[in-house]
Protein backbone atom coordinates (compact mmCIF):
# COMPACT_ATOMS: atom_id res chain seq x y z
CA UNK A 1 0.00 0.00 0.00
CA UNK A 2 3.09 2.47 1.10
CA UNK A 3 4.38 1.46 -2.50
CA UNK A 4 1.49 2.33 -4.44
CA UNK A 5 0.14 5.54 -2.94
CA UNK A 6 3.91 7.37 -2.77
CA UNK A 7 5.60 5.76 -5.71
CA UNK A 8 3.01 4.47 -7.69
CA UNK A 9 1.62 5.59 -11.75
CA UNK A 10 -0.86 7.93 -9.68
CA UNK A 11 1.40 8.60 -6.77
CA UNK A 12 0.51 10.99 -4.36
CA UNK A 13 3.41 13.59 -3.38
CA UNK A 14 1.65 14.10 0.13
CA UNK A 15 1.93 10.32 0.96
CA UNK A 16 5.57 9.76 -0.34
CA UNK A 17 6.83 12.55 2.05
CA UNK A 18 4.70 11.53 4.61
CA UNK A 19 5.59 7.95 4.90
CA UNK A 20 9.62 8.76 4.12
CA UNK A 21 9.24 11.61 6.97
CA UNK A 22 6.43 11.59 9.48
CA UNK A 23 5.88 7.51 9.28
CA UNK A 24 8.39 5.14 10.18
CA UNK A 25 8.32 1.75 8.85
CA UNK A 26 7.50 0.71 12.46
CA UNK A 27 4.31 2.34 12.53
CA UNK A 28 1.30 1.23 11.14
CA UNK A 29 -1.15 3.96 11.86
CA UNK A 30 -1.48 7.40 10.68
CA UNK A 31 -4.60 9.98 11.35
CA UNK A 32 -4.94 13.12 9.08
CA UNK A 33 -8.01 14.92 8.35
CA UNK A 34 -10.66 15.18 5.59
CA UNK A 35 -12.99 18.06 4.67
CA UNK A 36 -16.12 16.78 5.54
CA UNK A 37 -17.61 18.33 1.96
CA UNK A 38 -15.65 15.55 -0.11
CA UNK A 39 -15.43 12.59 2.05
CA UNK A 40 -18.08 10.89 -0.05
CA UNK A 41 -15.69 11.01 -3.24
CA UNK A 42 -12.37 9.81 -1.23
CA UNK A 43 -13.51 6.19 -2.27
CA UNK A 44 -13.08 6.92 -5.67
CA UNK A 45 -10.37 9.18 -4.77
CA UNK A 46 -8.29 5.73 -4.15
CA UNK A 47 -9.49 3.80 -6.79
CA UNK A 48 -7.65 6.46 -8.76
CA UNK A 49 -4.48 5.71 -7.06
CA UNK A 50 -4.65 2.11 -7.06
CA UNK A 51 -5.74 2.77 -11.02
CA UNK A 52 -8.91 1.45 -10.41
CA UNK A 53 -10.59 4.79 -11.85
CA UNK A 54 -9.24 6.29 -15.14
CA UNK A 55 -10.13 9.83 -16.78
CA UNK A 56 -13.22 8.78 -18.47
CA UNK A 57 -14.49 7.83 -15.16
CA UNK A 58 -15.19 11.66 -14.03
CA UNK A 59 -18.32 13.73 -14.06
CA UNK A 60 -19.79 16.53 -13.56
CA UNK A 61 -20.98 15.72 -10.34
CA UNK A 62 -17.71 14.49 -8.67
CA UNK A 63 -14.88 16.40 -10.96
CA UNK A 64 -14.73 19.30 -8.40
CA UNK A 65 -14.67 17.17 -5.43
CA UNK A 66 -11.54 14.69 -6.89
CA UNK A 67 -9.66 18.17 -8.31
CA UNK A 68 -10.01 19.42 -4.53
CA UNK A 69 -8.62 16.15 -3.16
CA UNK A 70 -6.13 15.94 -6.10
CA UNK A 71 -4.91 19.66 -4.46
CA UNK A 72 -5.61 18.21 -0.79
CA UNK A 73 -2.96 15.06 -1.54
CA UNK A 74 -0.65 16.59 -4.07
CA UNK A 75 -1.77 14.15 -7.11
CA UNK A 76 -0.61 16.15 -10.19
CA UNK A 77 -2.17 13.76 -12.85
CA UNK A 78 -5.43 13.53 -11.28
CA UNK A 79 -5.25 17.58 -11.09
CA UNK A 80 -4.42 18.01 -15.02
CA UNK A 81 -7.09 15.09 -15.58
CA UNK A 82 -9.65 17.56 -13.95
CA UNK A 83 -8.63 20.40 -15.44
CA UNK A 84 -9.27 19.31 -19.02
CA UNK A 85 -12.30 17.77 -18.22
CA UNK A 86 -13.42 20.95 -16.66
CA UNK A 87 -12.21 22.71 -19.52
CA UNK A 88 -14.26 20.97 -22.30
CA UNK A 89 -17.23 20.61 -19.89
CA UNK A 90 -17.73 24.22 -19.84
CA UNK A 91 -18.52 24.74 -23.50
CA UNK A 92 -21.93 23.96 -22.70
CA UNK A 93 -24.25 25.50 -20.31
CA UNK A 94 -25.77 22.57 -19.13
CA UNK A 95 -22.57 21.28 -17.77
CA UNK A 96 -21.38 25.02 -16.66
CA UNK A 97 -24.58 25.19 -14.78
CA UNK A 98 -23.81 21.81 -12.46
CA UNK A 99 -20.19 23.15 -12.27
CA UNK A 100 -21.17 26.18 -10.96
CA UNK A 101 -23.59 24.46 -8.32
CA UNK A 102 -20.24 22.04 -7.58
CA UNK A 103 -17.67 25.26 -7.16
CA UNK A 104 -19.68 26.78 -5.03
CA UNK A 105 -19.65 24.40 -2.58
CA UNK A 106 -15.72 23.80 -2.29
CA UNK A 107 -14.92 27.61 -2.23
CA UNK A 108 -12.48 26.83 -4.62
CA UNK A 109 -12.08 30.95 -5.62
CA UNK A 110 -9.91 30.27 -8.53
CA UNK A 111 -12.19 27.65 -10.19
CA UNK A 112 -15.68 29.16 -9.55
CA UNK A 113 -14.35 32.56 -11.15
CA UNK A 114 -13.77 30.33 -14.51
CA UNK A 115 -16.90 28.57 -14.29
CA UNK A 116 -18.94 31.40 -13.14
CA UNK A 117 -17.10 33.53 -16.18
CA UNK A 118 -18.04 30.85 -18.66
CA UNK A 119 -22.05 30.04 -17.28
CA UNK A 120 -22.48 34.51 -17.39
CA UNK A 121 -20.78 34.33 -20.94
CA UNK A 122 -23.60 31.51 -22.15
CA UNK A 123 -26.55 33.28 -20.79
CA UNK A 124 -29.30 34.62 -22.72
CA UNK A 125 -33.35 35.05 -22.40
CA UNK A 126 -33.77 31.99 -24.21
CA UNK A 127 -32.01 29.84 -21.75
CA UNK A 128 -33.26 31.94 -18.62
CA UNK A 129 -34.91 28.31 -17.41
CA UNK A 130 -31.45 27.12 -17.03
CA UNK A 131 -30.38 29.35 -14.71
CA UNK A 132 -33.07 28.66 -12.15
CA UNK A 133 -31.28 25.94 -11.09
CA UNK A 134 -28.43 27.83 -9.11
CA UNK A 135 -27.74 28.48 -5.95
CA UNK A 136 -29.03 31.82 -4.37
CA UNK A 137 -24.78 32.82 -4.02
CA UNK A 138 -23.87 31.33 -7.22
CA UNK A 139 -26.70 32.82 -9.35
CA UNK A 140 -25.92 36.26 -7.59
CA UNK A 141 -21.99 35.58 -8.88
CA UNK A 142 -23.21 34.67 -12.57
CA UNK A 143 -25.64 37.65 -12.80
CA UNK A 144 -22.67 40.13 -11.69
CA UNK A 145 -19.70 38.58 -13.68
CA UNK A 146 -18.43 40.77 -16.33
CA UNK A 147 -18.48 38.17 -18.81
CA UNK A 148 -22.66 38.74 -18.59
CA UNK A 149 -23.74 40.34 -21.63
CA UNK A 150 -27.41 40.69 -21.22
CA UNK A 151 -29.81 43.92 -21.32
CA UNK A 152 -31.05 45.82 -18.18
CA UNK A 153 -34.59 44.73 -18.95
CA UNK A 154 -33.60 41.63 -19.67
CA UNK A 155 -31.48 41.23 -16.33
CA UNK A 156 -34.90 42.40 -14.13
CA UNK A 157 -37.14 39.64 -15.62
CA UNK A 158 -34.83 37.01 -15.04
CA UNK A 159 -34.26 38.30 -11.27
CA UNK A 160 -37.79 38.22 -10.94
CA UNK A 161 -38.36 34.74 -12.40
CA UNK A 162 -35.74 33.27 -9.84
CA UNK A 163 -37.28 34.56 -6.75
CA UNK A 164 -40.49 33.57 -7.48
CA UNK A 165 -38.93 29.85 -8.17
CA UNK A 166 -37.12 30.07 -5.38
CA UNK A 167 -38.95 32.31 -2.95
CA UNK A 168 -38.74 30.48 0.51
CA UNK A 169 -34.80 30.08 -0.42
CA UNK A 170 -34.26 33.53 -0.83
CA UNK A 171 -35.27 34.81 2.74
CA UNK A 172 -32.94 35.89 4.45
CA UNK A 173 -30.67 36.33 0.49
CA UNK A 174 -32.94 38.96 -0.78
CA UNK A 175 -34.81 40.38 2.10
CA UNK A 176 -32.95 40.20 5.31
CA UNK A 177 -29.27 40.29 4.08
CA UNK A 178 -29.35 42.83 1.41
CA UNK A 179 -26.25 42.84 -0.27
CA UNK A 180 -26.83 40.52 -2.93
CA UNK A 181 -29.92 42.22 -4.04
CA UNK A 182 -28.13 45.71 -4.04
CA UNK A 183 -25.37 43.88 -6.08
CA UNK A 184 -28.18 42.54 -8.75
CA UNK A 185 -30.42 45.86 -8.86
CA UNK A 186 -27.42 48.25 -8.70
CA UNK A 187 -28.67 51.04 -10.93
CA UNK A 188 -25.77 50.70 -13.29
CA UNK A 189 -26.33 46.98 -13.43
CA UNK A 190 -30.25 47.29 -14.37
CA UNK A 191 -30.74 50.80 -15.00
CA UNK A 192 -34.24 50.40 -16.57
CA UNK A 193 -36.28 47.98 -15.47
CA UNK A 194 -38.84 46.09 -17.16
CA UNK A 195 -42.98 46.39 -16.43
CA UNK A 196 -43.80 43.44 -15.05
CA UNK A 197 -40.47 42.65 -12.97
CA UNK A 198 -41.23 46.47 -11.45
CA UNK A 199 -45.41 45.65 -10.92
CA UNK A 200 -44.35 41.93 -9.10
CA UNK A 201 -41.04 43.46 -6.84
CA UNK A 202 -43.30 46.32 -5.64
CA UNK A 203 -46.13 44.16 -5.09
CA UNK A 204 -44.37 41.88 -3.45
CA UNK A 205 -42.90 44.04 -1.38
CA UNK A 206 -39.12 42.92 -2.25
CA UNK A 207 -38.03 46.22 -3.14
CA UNK A 208 -38.82 48.59 0.48
CA UNK A 209 -40.23 51.62 -0.45
CA UNK A 210 -37.92 53.03 1.95
CA UNK A 211 -35.76 53.99 -0.55
CA UNK A 212 -38.39 56.33 -2.16
CA UNK A 213 -36.35 59.30 -1.91
CA UNK A 214 -32.88 58.00 -1.89
CA UNK A 215 -30.06 57.00 -3.94
CA UNK A 216 -28.88 53.74 -5.50
CA UNK A 217 -26.79 51.79 -3.11
CA UNK A 218 -23.68 52.40 -5.15
CA UNK A 219 -24.50 56.40 -4.68
CA UNK A 220 -24.53 57.04 -8.77
CA UNK A 221 -28.36 57.29 -9.54
CA UNK A 222 -31.87 56.49 -8.67
CA UNK A 223 -32.57 54.12 -6.09
CA UNK A 224 -34.01 50.50 -7.32
CA UNK A 225 -37.41 51.77 -5.75
CA UNK A 226 -37.85 54.42 -7.79
CA UNK A 227 -36.68 52.73 -11.21
CA UNK A 228 -39.51 50.38 -10.64
CA UNK A 229 -41.90 53.38 -10.04
CA UNK A 230 -40.67 55.07 -12.92
CA UNK A 231 -40.84 52.02 -15.00
CA UNK A 232 -44.42 51.37 -14.43
CA UNK A 233 -45.99 54.95 -14.66
CA UNK A 234 -44.13 55.07 -17.99
CA UNK A 235 -46.72 52.49 -19.76
CA UNK A 236 -49.63 54.78 -19.98
CA UNK A 237 -50.92 52.13 -22.73
CA UNK A 238 -50.96 49.62 -19.24
CA UNK A 239 -52.02 51.38 -16.08
CA UNK A 240 -55.76 50.87 -16.65
CA UNK A 241 -55.78 47.28 -17.23
CA UNK A 242 -57.33 45.21 -14.69
CA UNK A 243 -54.50 42.71 -13.26
CA UNK A 244 -52.33 46.27 -12.99
CA UNK A 245 -54.65 47.87 -11.01
CA UNK A 246 -55.15 44.85 -9.10
CA UNK A 247 -51.58 44.16 -8.21
CA UNK A 248 -51.13 48.57 -7.43
CA UNK A 249 -53.74 47.66 -4.95
CA UNK A 250 -52.25 45.15 -3.27
CA UNK A 251 -48.99 46.95 -2.70
CA UNK A 252 -48.12 48.74 0.61
CA UNK A 253 -50.18 51.85 0.81
CA UNK A 254 -47.07 54.33 0.71
CA UNK A 255 -46.12 52.42 -2.25
CA UNK A 256 -49.54 52.75 -4.32
CA UNK A 257 -49.01 56.77 -3.35
CA UNK A 258 -45.95 56.82 -4.90
CA UNK A 259 -46.96 55.43 -7.88
CA UNK A 260 -50.55 56.89 -8.19
CA UNK A 261 -48.31 60.28 -7.82
CA UNK A 262 -45.87 59.66 -10.35
CA UNK A 263 -48.47 58.08 -12.71
CA UNK A 264 -50.35 61.58 -12.46
CA UNK A 265 -46.94 64.19 -12.80
CA UNK A 266 -46.60 61.80 -15.80
CA UNK A 267 -49.94 62.20 -16.98
CA UNK A 268 -49.97 66.21 -16.26
CA UNK A 269 -46.34 66.34 -18.29
CA UNK A 270 -48.20 64.12 -21.30
CA UNK A 271 -50.57 66.30 -21.40
CA UNK A 272 -48.73 69.16 -21.58
CA UNK A 273 -46.54 67.50 -24.56
CA UNK A 274 -49.77 66.99 -25.99
CA UNK A 275 -51.05 70.73 -25.30
CA UNK A 276 -47.81 72.12 -27.37
CA UNK A 277 -48.11 69.43 -29.62
CA UNK A 278 -51.63 70.78 -30.94
CA UNK A 279 -50.74 73.76 -30.98
CA UNK A 280 -47.76 73.16 -32.90
CA UNK A 281 -50.04 70.98 -35.20
CA UNK A 282 -52.46 74.40 -35.55
CA UNK A 283 -50.06 76.76 -36.56
CA UNK A 284 -49.06 74.16 -39.31
CA UNK A 285 -52.37 73.46 -39.98
CA UNK A 286 -53.08 76.85 -41.05
CA UNK A 287 -49.51 77.51 -42.82
CA UNK A 288 -50.63 74.29 -44.72
CA UNK A 289 -54.37 75.93 -45.97
CA UNK A 290 -51.87 79.17 -46.93
CA UNK A 291 -49.75 77.06 -49.30
CA UNK A 292 -52.41 74.23 -50.12
CA UNK A 293 -52.76 76.00 -53.88
CA UNK A 294 -49.02 76.17 -54.55
CA UNK A 295 -48.32 72.72 -53.36
CA UNK A 296 -51.00 71.22 -55.48
CA UNK A 297 -49.74 73.05 -58.94
CA UNK A 298 -46.16 72.02 -57.80
CA UNK A 299 -47.63 68.73 -57.46
CA UNK A 300 -49.34 68.83 -60.83
CA UNK A 301 -45.69 69.99 -62.13
CA UNK A 302 -44.31 67.21 -60.50
CA UNK A 303 -46.30 64.71 -61.94
CA UNK A 304 -45.57 66.25 -65.37
CA UNK A 305 -41.88 66.03 -64.73
CA UNK A 306 -42.33 62.17 -63.76
CA UNK A 307 -44.07 61.60 -67.26
CA UNK A 308 -41.31 63.21 -68.77
CA UNK A 309 -38.75 61.46 -66.62
CA UNK A 310 -40.40 58.14 -67.44
CA UNK A 311 -39.69 58.42 -71.23
CA UNK A 312 -36.37 59.44 -70.58
CA UNK A 313 -35.71 56.43 -68.89
CA UNK A 314 -37.21 54.36 -71.08
CA UNK A 315 -34.66 55.76 -73.45
CA UNK A 316 -31.56 55.65 -71.63
CA UNK A 317 -32.81 51.86 -70.44
CA UNK A 318 -32.93 51.60 -74.92
CA UNK A 319 -29.44 53.14 -75.04
CA UNK A 320 -28.25 51.55 -71.49
CA UNK A 321 -29.16 47.63 -73.31
CA UNK A 322 -27.70 48.48 -76.75
CA UNK A 323 -24.37 49.66 -74.68
CA UNK A 324 -24.68 46.12 -73.03
CA UNK A 325 -24.73 44.99 -76.42
CA UNK A 326 -22.05 46.31 -77.67
CA UNK A 327 -19.96 45.94 -74.66
CA UNK A 328 -20.62 42.24 -75.28
CA UNK A 329 -20.04 42.07 -78.80
CA UNK A 330 -16.81 43.98 -78.04
CA UNK A 331 -15.68 41.58 -75.23
CA UNK A 332 -15.98 38.71 -77.68
CA UNK A 333 -14.16 40.23 -79.96
CA UNK A 334 -11.31 40.74 -77.74
CA UNK A 335 -11.27 37.41 -76.88
CA UNK A 336 -11.27 36.14 -80.18
CA UNK A 337 -8.72 38.59 -80.69
CA UNK A 338 -6.67 37.51 -77.60
CA UNK A 339 -7.20 33.75 -78.63
CA UNK A 340 -5.96 34.54 -82.38
CA UNK A 341 -2.77 36.26 -80.97
CA UNK A 342 -1.86 33.75 -78.64
CA UNK A 343 -2.35 31.06 -81.38
CA UNK A 344 0.19 33.33 -83.92
CA UNK A 345 2.40 33.59 -81.15
CA UNK A 346 2.75 29.67 -80.97
CA UNK A 347 2.48 29.75 -84.74
CA UNK A 348 5.49 31.83 -85.17
CA UNK A 349 7.53 29.83 -82.22
CA UNK A 350 6.59 26.42 -84.61
CA UNK A 351 8.32 28.61 -87.39
CA UNK A 352 11.03 29.40 -85.69
CA UNK A 353 12.19 25.85 -84.37
CA UNK A 354 11.89 24.29 -88.27
CA UNK A 355 14.59 27.32 -89.04
CA UNK A 356 12.44 29.59 -90.94
CA UNK A 357 12.98 33.21 -90.69
CA UNK A 358 11.14 36.01 -91.08
CA UNK A 359 12.90 37.80 -94.53
CA UNK A 360 13.43 41.55 -95.32
CA UNK A 361 10.96 43.16 -97.46
CA UNK A 362 11.71 43.17 -101.45
CA UNK A 363 10.61 45.38 -103.89
CA UNK A 364 8.43 44.22 -106.86
CA UNK A 365 8.07 45.17 -110.15
CA UNK A 366 5.82 48.98 -110.37
CA UNK A 367 8.15 49.90 -107.33
CA UNK A 368 5.96 49.06 -105.12
CA UNK A 369 6.99 47.69 -101.89
CA UNK A 370 5.42 43.66 -101.25
CA UNK A 371 3.14 43.03 -98.49
CA UNK A 372 5.03 42.08 -94.98
CA UNK A 373 2.56 39.84 -93.67
CA UNK A 374 -1.05 38.03 -94.75
CA UNK A 375 -3.65 36.71 -92.29
CA UNK A 376 -5.62 33.87 -93.48
CA UNK A 377 -9.33 33.04 -91.91
CA UNK A 378 -12.14 30.72 -92.14
CA UNK A 379 -10.74 27.71 -93.50
CA UNK A 380 -12.14 24.37 -91.61
CA UNK A 381 -8.50 22.45 -92.36
CA UNK A 382 -6.34 22.05 -89.10
CA UNK A 383 -3.40 24.82 -89.58
CA UNK A 384 -4.44 26.87 -92.15
CA UNK A 385 -6.10 29.98 -90.69
CA UNK A 386 -3.38 32.46 -89.14
CA UNK A 387 -0.41 35.01 -90.08
CA UNK A 388 1.52 34.38 -93.02
CA UNK A 389 5.50 36.12 -93.19
CA UNK A 390 7.75 36.70 -95.49
CA UNK A 391 10.31 34.11 -95.37
CA UNK A 392 11.46 34.89 -99.17
CA UNK A 393 10.52 34.95 -102.49
CA UNK A 394 9.37 32.37 -105.19
CA UNK A 395 9.24 32.66 -109.19
CA UNK A 396 9.65 36.72 -108.66
CA UNK A 397 6.65 37.72 -106.17
CA UNK A 398 6.99 37.09 -102.08
CA UNK A 399 6.24 33.52 -100.70
CA UNK A 400 4.36 33.75 -96.94
CA UNK A 401 5.02 30.87 -94.92
CA UNK A 402 3.29 30.42 -91.23
CA UNK A 403 4.04 27.63 -88.86
CA UNK A 404 1.40 25.41 -86.43
CA UNK A 405 1.19 22.44 -84.50
CA UNK A 406 -1.13 19.80 -85.77
CA UNK A 407 -2.35 16.50 -83.99
CA UNK A 408 1.26 17.43 -82.01
CA UNK A 409 3.11 17.55 -85.31
CA UNK A 410 5.29 20.55 -86.57
CA UNK A 411 3.68 21.80 -89.66
CA UNK A 412 4.85 24.22 -92.12
CA UNK A 413 1.68 25.87 -94.47
CA UNK A 414 2.73 28.55 -97.53
CA UNK A 415 1.52 31.19 -99.77
CA UNK A 416 3.20 31.66 -103.07
CA UNK A 417 3.20 31.66 -106.55
CA UNK A 418 3.49 28.52 -109.15
CA UNK A 419 3.33 27.23 -112.27
CA UNK A 420 1.72 23.85 -112.51
CA UNK A 421 2.79 21.54 -115.57
CA UNK A 422 0.60 21.88 -119.11
CA UNK A 423 -0.92 25.37 -117.45
CA UNK A 424 -0.26 28.39 -118.95
CA UNK A 425 -0.10 30.83 -116.22
CA UNK A 426 0.84 31.27 -112.85
CA UNK A 427 -1.58 30.85 -109.92
CA UNK A 428 -1.62 31.51 -106.33
CA UNK A 429 -1.74 28.62 -104.02
CA UNK A 430 -2.24 27.80 -100.01
CA UNK A 431 -0.27 24.77 -99.60
CA UNK A 432 0.88 23.07 -96.45
CA UNK A 433 4.75 22.24 -97.42
CA UNK A 434 5.29 19.60 -95.04
CA UNK A 435 2.47 17.13 -96.12
CA UNK A 436 2.70 18.17 -99.56
CA UNK A 437 -0.97 19.12 -99.80
CA UNK A 438 -2.62 21.71 -102.23
CA UNK A 439 -5.88 23.30 -100.27
CA UNK A 440 -6.75 26.74 -102.15
CA UNK A 441 -5.76 28.34 -105.42
CA UNK A 442 -6.44 31.39 -107.31
CA UNK A 443 -5.12 33.13 -110.71
CA UNK A 444 -2.58 35.23 -111.18
CA UNK A 445 -4.08 38.05 -112.86
CA UNK A 446 -2.09 41.23 -112.99
CA UNK A 447 -5.24 43.21 -114.64
CA UNK A 448 -6.79 42.87 -111.46
CA UNK A 449 -4.26 42.48 -108.77
CA UNK A 450 -1.71 45.34 -109.93
CA UNK A 451 1.34 43.39 -110.39
CA UNK A 452 -0.23 40.17 -108.71
CA UNK A 453 2.65 41.21 -105.76
CA UNK A 454 -0.07 39.83 -103.42
CA UNK A 455 -2.89 37.50 -103.23
CA UNK A 456 -6.94 38.84 -103.73
CA UNK A 457 -9.47 38.22 -101.11
CA UNK A 458 -11.94 35.04 -100.75
CA UNK A 459 -14.15 35.68 -103.61
CA UNK A 460 -11.65 34.68 -105.80
CA UNK A 461 -10.26 31.49 -104.16
CA UNK A 462 -10.72 27.91 -105.31
CA UNK A 463 -10.92 24.93 -103.59
CA UNK A 464 -7.85 22.75 -104.84
CA UNK A 465 -7.32 18.50 -104.77
CA UNK A 466 -6.37 18.66 -100.81
CA UNK A 467 -8.98 21.59 -100.02
CA UNK A 468 -12.62 21.84 -98.88
CA UNK A 469 -15.06 24.61 -98.07
CA UNK A 470 -15.56 27.19 -96.85
CA UNK A 471 -13.02 29.26 -98.90
CA UNK A 472 -10.52 30.91 -96.56
CA UNK A 473 -10.42 34.94 -96.31
CA UNK A 474 -7.29 36.66 -97.11
CA UNK A 475 -6.18 39.87 -95.56
CA UNK A 476 -3.19 41.86 -96.87
CA UNK A 477 -1.36 43.82 -94.29
CA UNK A 478 0.76 46.12 -95.88
CA UNK A 479 3.82 47.57 -94.21
CA UNK A 480 1.60 50.66 -93.58
CA UNK A 481 -0.37 48.49 -91.93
Amino acid sequence: NRNILAFGEHKSEFFAELFSKHMPDDERLTRFEILPFVVDYYPQFLDFLYDHFAAQDLTTDNVVALRRLADRFEVSKLRKYADEYIRVSLQSLENCIKLVNEAGKYDDEQLMQTVVDACASQYSAESRDQFISLSPVMFVKVLTSSALKCESGELSVVVMVYIKSNKEKLCNLFTENKVYFQQLTCCERIPIVDFDPALYFLREQIVSCNGSEGKCSCGAGKSFYLRCIESITKRWDRLDDDYVQRDIEHMPMKTQVDVRSAALREGVAKMNECEASLKEATIKSQICDDTLIEVRSKLEQLEEDVVNAAEKLSKREVALRDAREKISEYETQQKENSTSITQDIEDLRVLKSLGIARADPVTFRGGAPGPIEIRVCGSEIKGVNGVYIVTGECNGHPKYQKGALVDGKKEVFSIYVAKLRNSKGMKWWITCMTKVEWYYMTDFTPGRNGDAAEPPSDVHWKVASHGKNPKPFVTVLRVSD
